[in-house]
């Protein structure tokens, strides 16, 4: 891992050091010269903020990225490559381990991956960014559409450019469509020169190396977010109830703005029945929820911290989890579990699951909502209220 690069600049102190000077040269984007539209209604919050620019979503997304991750693109085809070793190879396997050794060959060891963002500006406004000297060797912007030409091969820093001026021409901002490109991860430094201001302001990024000392401009900021809601139940899932003929079916749902859930595929067999759901992205978010039930009751012995008494192989498929808390399902013993990553955890990956057993059968409420950008939107509480909440419906 690179080393970050040291941020005591930021202080006040330093700040005064600051040379006054005019927006340096660099790329003008043609105005008005995206697409507007496709933002979510706070999309601020996921943004890196100077005067009437949004770049999103350099706060929400950035840096948390894994830092294990950005790497050249040959290190990365050979990352995939190691993956192979030590293992009896099928034909298919075969013929993509000749494809990534060619591609070993022919890539680069300083291009990269881009990082892609979306700059809006409101109407009216102008800011010229320009990626601060000292780290000019390691960040440039992609905001120039002759360097996309390079997306297969990734990009080098010299295929970016180090300043770029954006306008607010249309109403009632102006999107640009580019991002950056950065040789590792690290903390990097922009300065934001802001409808013809003389001073730039100073902002930090993050490109997979955490809050850099600075949450307040690498971390979502505003309000925090409403709590997942409950509604009625769609018809989507009164549907795929019927069909499998469950003997339950629950009457609430999460729900939240724009939410369109669809799906009701049954993954479970022999008399047991498990149906997925999923809530497109709206807003960056994701959402699963699975509801089943097989013949056979659970075994609910287990508290807090302790692994899930898991018997044999599960038509609902519940994998391997950890004891959350225990609970009452209408006057039933319920256990909530948190259920491992995929793909240890199968099609329940990250879930919480509620299980209990009725009329003598054993059933599920499994739940998975994420905010791609703030992952702190629905929190483990958040996310167990609302299982609990649709289970016992």
């Amino acid at each position: 891992m690179l080393p970050a690069v040291s941020f005591a600049f930021a202080t006040l102190a330093a700040t005064a050091l600051i040379a006054a000077g005019p927006a340096p040269p660099g790329y003008v984007a043609p105005c008005p010269s995206g697409v507007s539209g496709g933002l979510p209604s706070d999309y601020e919050r996921s943004s890196l903020l100077a005067g009437p620019l949004a770049l999103y979503p350099v706060r929400g997304d950035y840096p948390r990225y894994p830092a294990r991750f950005i790497v050249s693109v040959r290190e990365s085809y050979r990352r995939s490559l190691r993956s192979f070793d030590g293992r009896r190879l099928t034909r298919r396997e075969r013929r993509e381990q000749r494809r990534l050794r060619a591609a070993v060959r022919r890539a680069s060891a300083h291009r990269y991956a881009a990082f892609e963002a979306v700059a809006a500006v409101r109407n009216g406004g102008t800011v010229t960014l320009a990626v601060a000297p000292e780290d000019r060797d390691h960040v440039a912007f992609l905001f120039d559409a002759h360097a996309f030409s390079h997306a297969d091969e990734g990009y080098a820093i010299a295929d970016g450019t180090a300043a770029v001026t954006l306008h607010g021409c249309t109403a009632p901002y102006t999107q640009y469509q580019g991002g950056f490109v950065a040789d590792g991860p690290r903390c990097a430094t922009l300065e934001a020169w802001i409808d013809g201001a003389v001073t730039p302001e100073r902002r930090v990024v993050s490109f997979g190396a955490g809050h850099c000392g600075s949450p307040e401009q690498t971390r979502p900021g505003g309000p925090p977010p409403p709590k997942l809601a409950l509604g009625p139940r769609p018809a989507v899932v009164a549907r795929g109830c019927r069909r499998a003929r469950l003997s339950w079916c629950p009457s609430r749902w999460p729900v939240r703005p724009g939410s369109h859930p669809q799906g009701g595929r049954d993954f479970a067999r022999g008399g047991a029945h498990l149906l997925s759901f999923s809530d497109p992205a709206v807003e960056g978010e994701g959402g699963h929820l699975l509801i089943g039930e097989r013949p056979a009751p659970y075994d609910l012995r287990g508290t807090a911290g302790a692994a899930f008494a898991r018997r044999g192989r599960d038509p609902l498929e519940l994998p391997s989890a950890r004891v959350l808390r225990r609970a009452r399902i209408r006057g039933h013993a319920a256990l909530v579990l948190a259920a491992p990553p995929f793909p240890r955890g199968g099609i329940h990956g990250n879930h919480v699951i509620v299980v209990w057993n009725e009329h003598g059968r054993g059933r599920v409420v499994s739940l998975h909502f994420r905010d791609q950008l703030d992952p702190g939107r629905y929190d483990g509480a958040d996310r167990i209220r609302v299982a609990l909440a649709v289970a016992a419906s």
